[in-house]
């Protein structure tokens, strides 16, 4: 498996299990709208970019600095958490392409 493929499939997964929480939830729209625009902003933004990809910053460093970003963005909770999973788990460069499998699930 192409490490493509699998990173696709990762993305995937990341994706059900927050449209699932934000299901339950009933925030599907809200978590869907922050979720893009944090995408947005992630693609966009030389300084997050540089935060998201920098391999010698730290996964609690960027968690904290993704926490206190949509703290100040009044994000909602569940997406605060599900971005802080993503740190933590070093997944933060698959927020453009989780947020594009969320907005296709919602279609």
């Amino acid at each position: 498996m192409s490490s493509r493929t699998e990173l696709s499939q990762i993305s995937e997964r990341y994706a059900k299990a927050l449209f699932a929480l934000a299901e339950e939830a009933g925030t599907l729209d809200t978590v869907a709208g922050e979720l893009s625009l944090l995408a947005e902003a992630a693609d966009g933004s030389e300084a997050l970019k540089t935060l998201i990809e920098n391999p010698t910053v730290a996964r609690q460093r960027k968690a904290e600095t993704m926490q206190a970003v949509l703290a100040k963005s009044k994000a909602c909770k569940l997406l605060i958490q599900f971005v802080t999973t993503l740190a933590e788990n070093n997944r933060l460069s698959l927020i453009g392409t989780v947020a594009a499998r969320f907005q296709a699930m919602l279609s």
